[in-house]
Formats: C-alpha cells, structure tokens, sequence
C-alpha cells in the first residue's frame, strides 16, 4: 500500500454542538477509527452514556494512541467491541474537520 500523505481521520461520536469543537479537542478524549455506527452501535460498542446524532471528523496528524485498553470493553449499556483512542495533548482546532451525519440504520 502507498503512502498519499494524507493524515488518517478519527471520529468523535458525540451530541455536543459542533461549536464545543471550535477550540479544538479536550485531552483524553475517546475517538474511534469507525465512522458507519449507528448511534444505537454507538452506544453499545463504545460505551457512550447518551444517543450521539453527528460525528466528529478529526484528522490525526500524530494525535491519538490506542487507548488502555484498546478495545472498549463490555459495559452496562451494551457489548463494547469498539476500538478506542485517545489523545495526550489538546487536537488543535486546525485538525477538527466539519461534523458528519450519523447513520440512522439498526
């Protein structure tokens, strides 16, 4: 596979106003490498605590490292299975890409 020097992107699924991100991204924030979830996989896979209704498209230029552990892991609200990272050090506001719609399949 060939290099296109094109940073990765993760994605934050959340239901905080896409304004909350005009500063950047807070340090030790979980973000994934899956943008098709739907908000109810969302919550299952990832362990959100509330029905995300966009994604946060954010480039990683170095950013994030898997989290400990990677995988999230089964939980209240659901099964987990996710992958999970996360970031050390604010994600400059330069990195935060416009929000996505979220699918609204099972």
């Amino acid at each position: 596979m060939h290099n296109t020097g094109v940073a990765p992107v993760k994605y934050h699924y959340t239901s905080a106003p896409e304004a909350a991100f005009q500063r950047g991204l807070w340090t030790h924030t979980s973000v994934t490498d899956n943008p098709n979830l739907t908000p109810a996989q969302a919550v299952r896979e990832l362990g959100l605590k509330q029905l995300p209704d966009k994604i946060i498209a954010i480039r990683d230029s170095g950013h994030f490292r898997p989290n400990n552990p990677p995988i999230v892991q089964p939980h209240s609200r659901g099964v987990g299975g996710g992958t999970d990272f996360t970031n050390d050090h604010l994600v400059p506001p330069e990195d935060i890409l416009p929000a996505l719609p979220i699918g609204t399949g099972p």
